[in-house]
C-alpha cells in the first residue's frame, strides 16, 4: 500500500505534537522513568498500523530489524527495536539533536518530533507510533538515551 509522507506543517503533525506533549506530561505524573504510558501508546499505534493493512517493512531503513519488530508483542518490545535502529542517527555526535544538547537547548516534544519526521521520512499512517517514541526520548532525555 502506497503511503503519503508526513509534512511538517500538516494538521496531522500539529495534532501529533500536542499528543506527544500530553503523553510526556502523563509520564511525568507517573514518576521518573515510568514509560508505561508511552509503551501502551506505541503498542496501540503499531496495532492500528498493522490492522489498517500497512506493511511494517516500510518503517525500517534497509530492512534492518523487521524480523525482531514482527516478533514483538508489547509496546516495550517495539520501543526496544526502534531504540536500537534509531540510536545511530539520533546520537550522531555531529547530528542536529546532539549539537542542540551541547548548546544547552532544552529538547522539547516539538523539537524532537520534528527531528524524527525530518530524519526518518515517516509515513502519515505511522505518525502515532512516533508520538510514543518521541515522548520517551523527551522524558528520558537525549543525554541519557545517547549516554552523553
Amino acid at each position: 500500500m502506497s503511503q503519503k509522507r508526513a509534512e511538517l506543517d500538516s494538521p496531522e503533525v500539529k495534532k501529533a505534537i500536542k499528543e506527544t506533549e500530553a503523553l510526556v506530561s502523563q509520564m511525568k505524573t507517573k514518576g521518573p522513568s515510568n514509560f508505561s504510558p508511552a509503551y501502551a501508546h506505541i503498542e496501540k499505534a503499531v496495532t492500528y498500523y498493522k490492522n489498517a493493512g500497512y506493511d511494517l517493512d516500510t518503517l525500517f531503513p534497509a530492512k534492518r530489524g523487521v524480523a525482531r519488530f514482527k516478533a514483538a508483542k508489547t509496546g516495550e518490545d517495539y520501543w526496544n527495536v526502534f531504540s536500537k535502529l534509531l540510536h545511530e542517527k539520533i546520537c550522531d555526535p555531529n547530528g542536529e539533536l546532539v549539537k542542540l544538547v551541547d548548546k544547552g537547548v532544552k529538547l522539547t516534544a516539538p523539537i524532537v518530533f520534528t527531528f524524527m519526521l525530518a530524519s526518518f521520512n515517516i509515513p502519515v499512517a505511522a505518525i502515532s507510533i512516533i508520538v510514543g517514541i518521541t515522548a520517551i526520548l523527551v522524558e528520558n532525555g537525549i543525554q541519557a538515551y545517547c549516554k552523553l
